[in-house]
């Protein structure tokens, strides 16, 4: 049977680079991010603005509640079942509630599904997301409230398979966890 690992974390907390560790581990990929994104110049007919995250996450929002908190997953799972065949496995980052992880397990019923919490000290988040982004804390705060408002804390708190810890070991040291779980 394939896997599905699902990442899922704050802003800056690592699920970027857990992404790419699985990718060179040869998993197919997906970001939700793009994904939104990808929605969003295709719905908007917005394709060739630059639009900021709180732009993105606005209209992230409005789509939650006008259609359901699986909105966005209901899209990428049909990007999976079109790249991932019986022999490959996925990961996918980026995942913001648990109505997301229940989108893909009905999407991929063939498919063992693993949800993954990767934690991080908000000092040290704040630190990267300023470094990667040029976002101040109060922006940072702001996106995990927003978070947190599609079902992120519940997710992080009551719902994944493994939580990964971030921030405190060196990059080497979280993409070696990671390829630990992606490999097994």
């Amino acid at each position: 049977m394939n896997k599905a690992y699902l990442f899922a974390g704050y802003p800056a907390s690592g699920k970027t680079t857990a992404l790419k560790t699985a990718y060179e581990e040869g998993l197919h990929t997906i970001e939700m991010s793009n994904v939104v994104r990808k929605k969003y110049s295709n719905e908007t007919e917005n394709e060739h603005r630059e639009v900021d995250d709180n732009t993105i996450g606005q209209w992230a929002t409005e789509q939650r509640l006008e259609n359901s908190f699986g909105y966005f997953a209901e899209y990428a799972a049909k990007l999976a079942r079109n790249r991932v065949d019986s022999d490959s496995n996925l990961a996918v980052s980026g995942i913001r509630s648990i109505e997301e992880v229940d989108t893909f397990k009905f999407a991929l019923p063939e498919t063992e599904v693993v949800t993954i919490g990767i934690r991080c000290p908000e000092p040290i988040r704040w630190k990267w997301g300023f470094e990667e982004r040029n976002n101040r804390p109060s922006e940072m705060k702001a996106r995990d409230q927003r978070e947190n408002e599609w079902g992120l804390d519940k997710l992080l708190n009551r719902h994944t398979d493994m939580i990964i810890r971030n921030g405190n070991v060196t990059e080497e040291r979280f993409k070696q966890k990671i390829r630990d779980v992606v490999t097994e």
